[in-house]
């Protein structure tokens, strides 16, 4: 029997069956609905409909239109209605033939068409009269084209994935080969590994693509396989890389007219894994590649200051996959009915770091900053010169107006000010030098320590058609690996983690016109745990009742600056999602209406298991031993370590868990208007409930009061240590400290602390899609589009167990014109786990807050394209795509002088200090024009290729929490208080976006036009080169100026906030790695904000070519062994990454390395055998 089989009279049954199978309709899809299957756009089928019409267009009523795929034996049967109208909702991506008969008339047969995932594929009949046993074959009706809908969106098809060149076979670099997407990212999802936070499990070698789509942000995506939610709960990448043998196809669609899809702004990516057929098939393979196959690195390929070949490096990537019908000898065969897919996949992988940074030398260890490793950048000259040194303890004066003294000369420390544990901990933690700066300030250290990645994965899918109506499949698919990284030379990372994303979906046909789809799924990365740990590190760090309490030291930097010593953790951490939905399909005459609900359910715990320990973390920053007058120019950050002045910090051990929930319901009317003409309209609602405290407790200060909020419905109790009543709970110091709190401590409205639930967010959507004729289609559509998933519980959990718990402690120690805090005052309070809190009072603490009342943000996002078919297998397109979006949330700097030159005068909320704070203030538009041209496989060849022309303007909202801003961090929103002085381009605003790539069956060999028999045939025959070209210019520049409070607006917390001055333009002709702009014409702003844009010149371009070659061989009527030769970046094409831009740091106007996802070129070897 067929998968699913429609009955062949719409019109059979009496009255009281079809009443009663309406009720009973009705009463299952409502179950299903509230009980059963997956989520937000969670359908990874495609659909047919078509006309089917006499020669002299008029409707053929009552035809029968006839469905079948050869390879799994589905097939389905239609009746046409009074229009002449047919559809088949609901098909699995893959080769399907259709039929059309009717009486009086000729039968007419379509080719081998091909169905995409999310596709509304159009194909009309026109019948000849005759008899009704001829069949006539008909061509394809435009097959590329989309005449029934007007999402955007390009689908990958399985031969596209499995054969262009893919470094690491990461699937997400295909993610590009649509308009619209951009490679930049600047978001937290930056690398691959393994934990519960950012980054996503693969290869280190892997070009790992984390795409804005459509001018959204980075991580506005959600992922999905086979329908069931792959998106992790915390940073929103994928949780399993699914094999890419195992993938049939994926699509990345985006402004979309279906009510069914939604949660995020950005792209929603449908990836179908593969199924078994009726014909066994399965492979094995093996990729190979070493340093011997690279090309050095320039920035970190030398000995010395000598270049040399590139470090030890030795990767392998092997696996195998099998599928077909489930037999079992003279028991059951499951030909047409039961089917199975298996594949693993493992990778081996050690490679040298790689790393350059600085390291102070023995001499600045010692306090003498004669010749200082980190340089700043003189205000007369523009030249990198050492920093003068001040006394932190001679402050004297008022604010804006404080005044120091040198320390010592200026250049050295004297010898009874430095702090022996602290530079203990920096002699025996920390790297020394072991080759010249190739640019004054810049890197002088280059780690090679071999770093390792081992992991395996499995895949398991089975599909089970019950009789006709029912269809079941379940797949399970699983990653277990592990890491180390090496940091520094004796400092590492080691993670590992259990991956896992399973679930099954349920198809059942109750009429021809009436069909319900469910599908439920788990997804989640389990048993995460990461320890940053000494390697090699005999003596004690000094600190031993902190790592008591927190876990390992750290001692940080502002960027651009030492590098980082000590470790972290061990932390234990999950993340999972259920997921879940129940679709209805009923087609009534013209119109397909679908309706149906769907929820998401995220989760993270933290410190339940495999360890609680957060780190210690102290950072050091020049302004300590700064000169308050030039703070931008003086001070080093080493220097304030060595006299044990730490700037803040950050301590957490934390035990806590969070959850949310998303759901949403939808109605969506897809009505064929005339064979021409499809309209689609629908409506769907979004909520997104406040986040659930599981575990723990929260506190914040709220920015509409001012008030210190917590979470739990009350407070904590008075700290009694004599009753055994410790952190969390409130402390009792001075009468000042006392009374504020009693003025300022409340609990929060909401007992979960918030963002507040979000339950009245009703999206319509529009579309149109018109054929203009046979091989032209108009499509446009419309969509308001809200986020009700991404950033959720980040949001909450940096402000778990916050004051007046110890477990999450983000302190601010010292400011300039308050009481120096040294390490020896500090340490103690941090040194116990039964202690009162760390500090009296909350308001010096410097997290990520948020307003309680933050709304979740939206999009109206609109789209026209012209698309046209320009042979059977070539279709070209041009479209527009816009988007206005709104209530982004936006970080600034809060509870400043609303004017410069106050000095901290007039903060709304005195009794505060600066806080970090996101609110619901962000805005940015979008426009693009895009143009699209692909080609399906014929004559041994196909091609795809895009552009895309846009820019993107925010009022500072280029990403969560501002450290996704992109170039000038914290700076993209100066001013807090005045938010048009911010707009400008944002970060990831690329003016221009290509991509291209080809699969080429060389003409040689036996079927081809030459060299077509004989041994000629043999040598020459099996050929296949294959393409794959990105290319974007250069990426928008903001400049940073490194003060802590250049515009003396009173900043008290941790990060820079304002831009730097400029006298005229930087931008130079001719820009190299090491003067990427001109940085002369920069100076330190003073009593006011910096008067430079935002994104005033462009980064470097990029552009890279990857090129394979294959060459298979038949050894058997049904086996073929193929060998591969790949090439990455085959030109060899050195990509600059992002040059310094904070005027005032190290680095400034040189670039140290490529470009993210940027390699030199690198080659793979491998061999197949698949039968």
């Amino acid at each position: 029997m067929s998968e699913i089989s429609c009955y062949k009279n719409a019109k059979s049954g009496s009255l009281h069956r079809r009443l009663r199978n309406a009720i009973r309709t009705f009463v299952s899809s409502g179950l299903l609905i509230a009980l059963c299957p997956t989520a937000y756009g969670q359908t990874a089928t495609g659909q047919f409909n078509g006309h089917v019409l006499d020669n002299t267009d008029a409707a053929v009523v009552g035809a029968t239109v006839t469905l079948i795929n050869p390879q799994s034996g589905l097939n389905r049967v239609a009746i046409t209605n009074g229009e002449g109208l047919y559809q088949f909702p609901l098909l699995p991506p893959g080769r399907y033939k259709l039929t059309a008969s009717q009486n009086g008339f000729q039968t007419a047969a379509s080719p081998e068409l091909q169905l995409d995932v999310n596709q509304n594929a159009t194909q009309d009949f026109h019948l000849q009269v005759g008899s009704k046993m001829e069949t006539v074959d008909v061509s394809a009706s435009a097959e590329l084209l989309q005449a029934s809908s007007t999402e955007l969106g390009t689908a990958v098809e399985q031969r596209t994935v499995n054969e262009l060149p893919l470094n690491g076979r990461n699937f997400t670099a295909l993610l590009t080969l649509a308009p619209g997407v951009n490679a930049v990212n600047y978001s937290q999802n930056k690398t691959v590994g393994y934990s519960t936070g950012f980054g996503a499990p693969g290869l280190p070698t892997a070009t790992f693509v984390y795409p804005s789509v459509q001018g959204q942000w980075n991580r506005e995506n959600l992922y999905f396989m086979d329908g069931i939610i792959n998106t992790a709960a915390f940073g929103g990448s994928y949780d399993i890389p699914p094999i890419v043998d195992a993938i049939q196809e994926f699509k990345i669609q985006s402004h979309n007219d279906v009510a069914e899809f939604g949660g995020v702004l950005g792209g929603v990516v449908n990836l179908v894994t593969k199924s078994g057929t009726n014909a066994y098939h399965g492979a094995i393979w093996e990729y190979l590649r070493n340093n011997a196959f690279d090309a050095r690195n320039p920035f970190t390929d030398f000995k010395g200051n000598v270049s040399a070949a590139p470090a030890s490096f030795r990767q392998n990537e092997y696996g195998g996959d099998i599928g077909g019908p489930v037999r079992i000898p003279k028991i059951y065969n499951g030909q047409d009915r039961t089917f199975f897919f298996f594949a693993y996949e493992g990778w081996r992988y050690s490679k040298a770091a790689g790393l350059t940074y600085i390291s102070p030398t023995p001499a600045e260890l010692n306090g003498d900053f004669t010749n200082p490793s980190v340089l700043t950048t003189s205000p007369t000259t523009g030249q990198k010169v050492p920093a003068l040194l001040y006394n932190p303890f001679s402050t004297t004066g008022t604010p804006g107006n404080y005044t120091r003294q040198l320390l010592g000369d200026g250049r050295h420390i004297p010898a009874s000010m430095i702090d022996p544990v602290n530079q203990a901990f920096l002699k025996n933690y920390g790297d020394t030098p072991n080759f010249t700066p190739t640019t004054p300030g810049g890197p002088n250290t280059i780690l090679n320590a071999v770093g390792t990645d081992n992991a395996n994965q499995y895949n398991g899918r089975i599909d089970q058609n019950f009789g006709a109506n029912n269809v079941l499949w379940f797949r399970y698919s699983v990653l277990a690996g592990g890491n180390l990284n090496p940091l520094a030379a004796h400092v590492a990372t080691v993670s590992s983690a259990t991956n896992r994303n399973f679930g099954g979906g349920y198809t059942h046909v109750f009429t021809p016109s009436l069909i319900l789809d469910a599908r439920v799924g788990y997804s989640g990365r389990f048993n995460t745990v990461t320890e940053t740990k000494p390697i090699g590190v005999t003596a004690d760090s000094g600190f031993p009742g902190v790592e008591a309490t927190y876990g390992h030291v750290s001692f940080t930097y502002p960027s651009a600056s030492y590098n980082t010593i000590g470790g972290s953790g061990p932390s234990g951490s999950t993340t999972h999602e259920l997921s879940y939905a129940g679709n209805i399909t009923w087609l009534h005459g013209n119109h397909q209406i679908r309706f149906g609900f769907q929820q998401i359910i995220p989760q993270r715990t933290t410190g339940l298991s495999g360890g609680h320990f957060g780190g210690a973390s102290f950072t050091h920053d020049p302004s300590e031993t700064a000169d308050p007058r030039n703070a931008s120019s003086t001070g080093n950050p080493l220097a304030s370590a060595l006299i044990g002045t730490p700037h803040n910090g950050r301590f957490q051990s934390q035990q806590n868990g969070l959850r949310f929930y998303a759901s949403a319901a939808y109605i969506q009317d897809s009505w064929k208007v005339t064979p021409k003409l499809t309209i689609s309209a629908g409506l769907r609602w979004d909520s997104q409930s406040s986040p659930r405290i599981l575990v723990g407790s929260a506190a914040m200060l709220d920015p509409n009061t001012g008030n210190w909020i917590v979470s739990g419905g009350k407070l904590p109790p008075p700290c009694d240590p004599g009753a055994g009543i410790y952190a969390p709970c409130i402390p009792s110091s001075t009468p000042e400290n006392n009374a504020s709190l009693a003025a300022h401590l409340r609990v929060a409205d909401n007992p979960n602390l918030g963002p507040d639930g979000v339950y009245k967010d009703f999206g319509p959507r529009f579309g149109m899609a018109y054929k203009l004729d046979s091989s032209t289609v108009l499509r446009g559509g419309y969509g308001l589009v809200y986020d009700n998933l991404q950033g959720a519980i980040q949001t909450l959990n940096d402000r778990m167990q916050a004051w007046p718990s110890n477990a999450s402690l983000p302190l601010v120690f010292n400011n300039t014109g308050s009481p120096v805090q040294t390490m020896t005052q500090i340490v103690p309070t941090l040194s116990a786990a039964n202690a009162l809190p760390a500090v009296p009072t909350p308001w010096q603490q410097s997290g990520w807050y948020y307003d309680p009342h933050l709304k979740n943000h939206y999009s109206h996002q609109f789209n026209l394209e012209i698309q046209k078919q320009i042979s059977s297998s070539l279709m070209a397109s041009i479209s527009y795509a816009g988007s206005v979006n709104r209530r982004l949330p936006l970080t600034g700097l809060m509870n400043n002088s609303p004017l410069s030159g106050q000095a901290g005068a007039n903060r709304p909320f005195p009794w505060a200090g600066t806080q970090i704070m996101a609110t619901s203030r962000g805005e940015s538009n979008y426009n693009s024009l895009q143009l699209r041209a692909e080609k399906r496989m014929a004559s041994g060849f196909a091609f795809g290729a895009g552009y895309t022309w846009s820019k993107s303007l925010d009022n500072g909202a280029s990403g969560f929490f501002n450290t996704e801003n992109g170039p000038g961090g914290a700076s993209q929103v100066q001013n807090y208080n005045d938010l048009s002085q911010n707009y400008g381009l944002s970060g990831n605003s690329i003016a221009h976006i290509v991509y291209a790539w080809t699969l080429y069956e060389l003409p040689f060999g036996k079927d081809k036009p030459y060299l077509n028999h004989g041994f000629a045939s043999y040598v020459a025959g099996g050929w296949q080169a294959n393409l794959n070209l990105s290319a974007h210019s250069g990426p928008p520049l903001s400049f940073a100026d490194s003060g802590i409070d250049p515009a003396n607006i009173g900043n008290s917390g941790t990060q820079i906030y304002a831009r730097a001055s400029i006298t005229k333009s930087p931008k130079i002709s001719h820009p190299t790695k090491n003067r990427a702009f001109d940085t002369t014409v920069f100076f330190h702003p003073r009593n006011e904000y910096g008067n430079t844009g935002r994104g005033i010149i462009l980064g470097m371009p990029f552009d890279n070519l990857d090129f394979s070659l294959n060459k298979g061989i038949s050894i058997a009527d049904k086996a073929k062994l193929q060998f591969r030769a790949e090439f990455f970046n085959v030109f060899n094409i050195q990509n600059y990454g992002l040059p310094g831009t904070t005027f005032g740091g190290s680095n400034f106007g040189i670039i140290t390395g490529l470009a993210a996802g940027s390699t030199p070129r690198q080659m793979q070897f491998s061999l197949r055998a698949s039968f």
